[in-house]
């Protein structure tokens, strides 16, 4: 099954359903399911969300390195602080560089 966070609830298909409402609710109810783990792919807006209520105990990021002088920050709610340990790191030639990190008690 495949959530999708959203300002919109598009429609409920065979195997998506919309979390317009009561996001943090239902994503905790969610990860306390029996099943595999959760995978979010999301913004920072979300993601901060999450880690203020700690629902989030391992983060993967993409780095594409570009200039951009004013950009956004990466989580725009500053979150609570939180220690993470770095876990896994892949240069690609592309130039792109994926940083795995799990958070550490």
């Amino acid at each position: 099954m495949t959530y999708v966070v959203s300002h919109h609830n598009w429609g409920d298909e065979d195997n998506v359903r919309f979390i317009t409402e009561n996001i943090i609710e239902t994503i905790s109810a969610l990860r306390n399911e029996p099943g595999k783990d959760i995978l979010l792919a999301g913004g920072g807006e979300l993601i901060s969300m999450l880690l203020a209520v700690d629902l989030i105990d391992e983060i993967q990021i993409c780095y594409i390195f570009v200039i951009l002088g004013k950009g956004i920050h990466l989580f725009p709610e500053q979150p609570t602080e939180s220690k993470w340990k770095l876990v896994k790191h892949i240069s690609y030639n592309s130039g792109l560089l994926m940083v795995e990190y799990q958070k550490t008690t």
